[in-house]
């Protein structure tokens, strides 16, 4: 019950400073995506050092790629198609900040086993 106290506490603070519940709502919710990106990024470091090696097309923050493939399924395919010769049968896609790795030879997956 006190989250809802802390609650209705803060929309009687924004109601008496002139700030609609709406705006509060936004301007603590703003500053807490950013806070929250920026710990990811701190946190998974090696990972995007990593990703880094990986060729693929520029990204827009918070979004990624994902722009990239709007339309209908077949725009889609030609999309990633045209990935793969532009980016020599591999690339990396971003979705939000989830990393999508494309590979277009199967020779590329391929794991060289060493016989003793």
């Amino acid at each position: 019950m006190e989250g809802a106290t802390v609650i209705s506490e803060a929309a009687a603070v924004g109601t008496a400073t002139g700030l609609s519940p709406v705006t509060l709502f936004f301007s603590l919710l703003i500053p807490a995506i950013a806070l929250y990106y920026v710990y990811n990024r701190i946190a998974n470091k090696h990972f995007y050092e990593l990703a880094e090696k990986i060729p693929g097309p520029a990204t827009v923050p918070f979004f990624g790629n994902a722009l990239m493939f709007y339309g209908s399924p077949h725009s889609m395919f030609k999309t990633l198609w045209s990935l793969r010769d532009q980016f020599d049968n591999i690339a990396k896609i971003w979705i939000l900040n989830r990393m999508i790795v494309f590979i277009a030879d199967p020779r590329d997956i391929e794991v060289s086993v060493a016989h003793h």
